[in-house]
Parts: C-alpha cells; structure tokens; sequence
C-alpha cells in the first residue's frame, strides 16, 4: 500500500470513531460532567440532586455488574486507583463529622487571611495559623476537600451561565485518580482518616533524624547508586511505571462507559516536580552510605540521573496523552499549575513542562487553564506558556463548598480550571454538535483580551462565558468561525460585559457586593502561608 494511503486510512479510522462517540453521547439529552481528582462528596446538598446515578447499578445486585459495562457498582462514580467504587472513602469524610468545629476554626482563619488588606491583620492571622500542627491540618484538608472545591466551583458557574439547566440535563460524576479506598493494602498509602486523626492530636515537634546505636560500631558496605548504569535506571523506571498501563485503561474505560462530554483535571505534574522525586532517590543513597550531601555524581552518573528524569516524566505524559486519544469526544480542562511563585521561569511551561496541562499544545480535545486575579492579570503563583497554555479565568480567593457542607477560599489553577469546564459543558449542552475542538476555540476566541495575558498564553484572553455561550447558540445556525465573531461583536458594540465572568466571580466571595472592591484582598503578591499550602498540596493537585 503507498505510504500516502496509510495516513489517509488512519485519519479515517480516527474521524469513524470521533463520530461513533459523538453519536452515542448525543443520543442521549443528558450531558455528563467529570472530576477527575482526589474524589468528590457527591451528598452534598449543592451537588445532591445534579449526582449522576446509573440506575441498573443502584437497582441491581451488589458486586454484581448489572450493566456489563467493566464496572461493578459503579453507581455515582468509581476509584481508579483501587478499581472499586469508592470515589469518596467513607474515611475522608470522617473528620469533617468528627472534627467539625476545629476545622471551622481553621477554614475561618484561613479565609480572612487571603481577604486581609492590611498587614496588621495578615500578620495575626499569619501567626494564628503557621504553627507545624495547624498547617499540616489545613494542607491536608485541602487536599481531602479539593475534588468537592473545584466540582462546586463548576457547577455553579454552569448554572449561571445557563439559568435553565436542569438536574436532567446536567449530570456530575466522580473519578478518583488520588486516593486508594479505604480497603487499600496496609502500608501503601495512609487513608486521609488516619492522617487527618493523628493531626487533631496534640504533638511535640521532635528532631525526624534516627539516632544511631553507640554500639553499632560496623559499617556496612557502600550499596549501588540507582543511577551508576542505564540498566539500573531502566529498572527504577520500569519499577514507577508498572501500574500506568492499568490506571490508563481503567481511566480511559470509564470515561468511555459513562459517555462524559467534558472532564476537569486539577491536577499534574511539572518535570521539576518529577526532578525532586529522582533526587530523593539520590539522597536516599548518600544517607544509606553516609556519605556528605555535597557528593557530587559522576558523568555516568549525571546522564543516567538526567535520563530517569526525562523518561519518567514521559511515562506520566504519555498516561494522560493515551487516556485523551482514546475519549475524542470529551473535552479534557487542565489546570496549567501553580510554579509562577517560585524561582525564574520555574512556571513557564515552555521552559519547564507540566504534564497532562502541556498536551493542549498537541490534542484537539485538551485546553489548558491558567488562572488570574479579578481583573484579569495573571496570578503570581500561575503556571503559563505561550503554546501549552490557551486562556485564563480567575483562580484567586475563590470561595467553594467541601465535604459535610462547609465552605472554604482556595486559590490556584485548580480553581481556574472548573470556571472553563463549567462554561464548556454549558457551550456543549446548547449546541450538542459541537466537537471538543470547536468548543474549545468558543472558549478561546470569545474571551476578553488582556494586555497582561499577551505572551502567557495562545489566546491572551480571559474566559467569558456569556459571549462564550452567545457563541453556541449562534453556532447553530452559522459556521463556527461567524457565531464567534458575532457573539464577540455584539459583545464589544454594547461596550459592556454583562454576561462576562467578570459577573459571576463576585459569587464566589461570600457576603461581597458587586460594587464592594475593597474586601478582595487583591495584593501584588501572594500571602507565603499561602503560597507555602499551594505547594504542599500541589504533588498531584493543582
């Protein structure tokens, strides 16, 4: 066969099952709506009746498959990484019940520090909260709290985008991609209950260094470095990547199950991140041997260390990039990440990557998401990148519900990132010919531009849901390219932005009027504390 003809054949390959999900997904009025992250308290009373619930598993038989669809009890959502149905261990939600009280007290000092204007102010708070106890707790709680944070977040900017959407229409479901439940194998990784536990017990603060028996007086030979040879290397690589074919499939298998037309990743991970995590291993050999943290590696050994970098990151990208190409039809919002606080270009993702968020720069179906302060400038703790970012929305201070009906401020991309998914699954709802790459470049093109964009990200602008949805009803009867610059005119002719997200950020702040610019809190740089919980929490989550 010429060569040509098998480009041709593989295009077509792809555009027939494009269009087979597409039909699936539209044969159905409902529009699907997923969280992938740490997992999401579904009860709650804001997300309660908008839960998606697969009836043949709620009315069938326990660990039973009733719908055959690879999933057993898959009910409101699943675990991807115990494959079971706990999306939110039981565990999780536990100190929020127990510890109700404590946690408010902390949620309160939180919150009015990140509104503090003065430093009076901030610097009570400061010492109010930075005590090892108290921010241990909080970046726990934050973490536990995360998938719920960003889903309330979504939720709620698709019901003002869209007034008319109905519990009928618009469907949440879970996936946890963080947590094993609770069922998980001792010792792997401690539950959120048995770490958020011991955090509510008083403790001293005690030197982390083991003593060394005075009687030991032996030393033992010096063991391998994990980087003195490219065989050893590929074994520490192959040893961290056993588990991705798994996660992919199941991942990947039940988006595809549960037909989703957009999905929220508030999570990833930078090549700096994976960097830190192979200089552990280093440092873990210089400890066992006792040699000086100074010990510099050899050649062979930089190129092995350089080479367990790059390879591993891949395996982390290249995860995602499979569990994308395999779900054309849903449209995956990222958060870009939260490296813009620490050293130079730390947060430029052409400079240092950022997976699944830099996969936007090569797949239709992907938008990547920095995030802003109110006004729309960048804000100091985002990520962003000229090709692998495309908008912003705002991700500063932004008010949301947690577990067991409590509400906290977040900041972060994170918290970017359900803005665009919010008004994405509302654009795809109106107009469900839309593919993920139209709607994408709705929410692109119709967004508000700013100067203090241009350079960070593809589009320069800042998300704009109401033109964004002018623009899907217009697409309806025009081409997609007229809808955009018919939504965008008739925004810019009425030289108003009534319907901007600009309107709707207010809701986010608890008791702020629309008018009332004096209790954001906007400052030039945020809070360390802040910033200190953003990077404690950011491992997998963003």
């Amino acid at each position: 066969m010429p060569r040509g003809w098998f480009g041709v054949a593989l295009l077509f390959l792809f555009l027939t099952l494009f269009a087979e999900m597409t039909a699936a997904q539209n044969s159905s009025p409902v529009s699907n709506f997923l969280t992938i992250d740490f997992g999401v308290d579904l009860d709650h009373t804001e997300l309660k009746k908008y839960r998606s619930i697969n009836a043949k598993e709620a009315q069938g038989k326990k660990n039973i498959d009733d719908d055959q669809n690879g999933f057993i009890d898959d009910v409101s959502g699943w675990n991807a990484i115990s494959n079971n149905n706990q999306y939110f261990p039981p565990s999780a939600l536990e100190p929020y019940l127990k510890h109700k009280e404590d946690i408010t007290e902390v949620f309160q000092l939180y919150n009015q520090l990140q509104f503090a204007t003065d430093k009076s102010t901030q610097d009570a708070l400061d010492k109010a909260l930075n005590k090892k106890h108290m921010v241990d707790m909080l970046a726990e709680l934050l973490r536990t709290s995360h998938g719920t944070h960003v889903t309330g977040i979504a939720l709620r900017v698709a019901k003002k985008t869209d007034e008319t959407i109905t519990e009928q229409q618009l469907k949440l479901v879970s996936l946890n991609a963080i947590q094993r439940a609770d069922d998980s194998e001792a010792g792997v990784e401690m539950t959120a209950k048995s770490k958020l536990s011991s955090l509510f017990k008083p403790r001293t603060l005690q030197n982390d260094k083991t003593t060394k028996d005075p009687d030991d007086t032996l030393t033992p030979p010096p063991s391998r470095s994990p980087f003195d040879s490219e065989e050893e290397v590929d074994l520490l690589i192959s040893d961290s990547a056993k588990d991705a074919p798994d996660f992919t499939k199941i991942v990947s298998e039940y988006i595809k199950a549960r037909k989703i037309w957009v999905a929220n990743l508030s999570l990833g991970r930078s090549i700096l991140d994976v960097t830190n995590s192979v200089d552990v291993a280093w440092s873990n050999y210089l400890l066992e041997n006792n040699l000086p943290e100074t010990t510099k590696r050899s050649v062979e050994q930089e190129k092995n260390f350089q080479k367990a970098i790059k390879e591993l990151y891949f395996v982390f990208q290249n995860m995602w990039a499979q569990i994308f190409k395999q779900n054309p039809g849903t449209l995956f919002v990222i958060a870009a990440g939260n490296n813009g606080s620490k050293d130079i270009n730390a947060g430029n993702l052409e400079v240092y990557p950022m997976a699944p968020a830099d996969l936007s720069e090569t797949l239709p179906n992907v938008i990547s998401v920095a995030a802003s302060d109110s006004k729309g400038v960048l804000a100091d703790f985002s990520c962003y990148g000229v090709k692998k970012v495309n908008l912003a929305a705002p991700g500063k201070n932004i008010t949301s519900i947690t577990p067991n009906n409590m509400k906290l401020v977040m900041s972060g991309t994170s918290q970017a990132a359900p803005l665009v998914a919010g008004t994405a699954i509302i654009i795809r709802n109106i107009n469900r010919n839309l593919t993920p790459w139209q709607a994408r470049q709705i929410l692109e093109k119709t967004g508000l531009p700013k100067q203090s964009l241009a350079g960070k990200t593809s589009s320069g602008n800042l998300l704009d849901s109401g033109t964004a949805r002018r623009a899907a009803e217009l697409s309806k009867t025009l081409s997609l390219s007229a809808a955009i610059q018919k939504a965008v005119q008739e925004r810019d002719g009425k030289n108003q932005q009534i319907k901007s997200i600009l309107f709707s950020f207010q809701d986010y702040i608890e008791n702020q009027s629309a008018n009332d610019t004096t209790r954001l809190g906007e400052v030039s740089r945020t809070h360390p504390l802040i910033r200190k919980l953003i990077a404690m929490t950011q491992a997998n989550l963003y």
